[in-house]
Parts: structure tokens; sequence; C-alpha cells
């Protein structure tokens, strides 16, 4: 699912990065997870509401999600590796501006 996953708490660990991109462009942010009910954020505050979402993605099996934004540099996005059923495991992050 892409935009607005979820309204709520989501019970799972997770980890926020903050990424700053040096230029515009298309910043496209890849979740990969071992463990099913990934969920990927992208916020533009930190703690963020449901208004700051500006992008995300909601997964049930394991693997790959991505989600991509228009950016403009200077501007801080706050990235969460998350879950929303309370699933955990090995991951990795990838981030790609063009």
């Amino acid at each position: 699912m892409i935009g607005n996953c979820f309204s709520g708490a989501h019970p799972g660990p997770d980890l926020i990065y903050a990424v700053q991109p040096s230029a515009a462009g298309t910043l496209t942010v890849t979740l990969t997870t071992t463990y099913t009910d990934g969920l990927l954020h992208l916020r533009t505050s930190c703690p963020g509401s449901v208004a700051d979402e500006v992008a995300c993605h909601a997964q049930s099996t394991s693997g790959a999600q991505s989600v991509s934004l228009s950016v403009k540099p200077g501007t801080t996005y706050y990235v969460a590796a998350d879950s929303y059923n309370n699933t955990s495991g090995a991951f990795t992050l990838t981030f790609k501006l063009m």
C-alpha cells in the first residue's frame, strides 16, 4: 500500500534515519526485510504524525519494498524501518537519489 498506510500505533520495533538530500530529485528508499509485515515510512518530522507522512509502503511478506518521493535539497526527511504486527529481524535499507 502506498500513501497513508495506517493510523494508530505500530507495535513493532523501528529504527528511524534522518536523511537530508544535497540536491533536488527523486529519492527512492528500499527496505528489504527477512521478516513479514514490514512497514516503510517517510515523514517530514520526528516524532511524526499521520499528517507528516509523505510516503509509506506496507507489505505482508518478507522481501523488498520501495517508496519514491520528489525531494528538495536541505530538507530533512525521516525514514522509518518498522513493522505493523510486532515482527522484527534483519533488514537492509537502500537510498538512491536521481
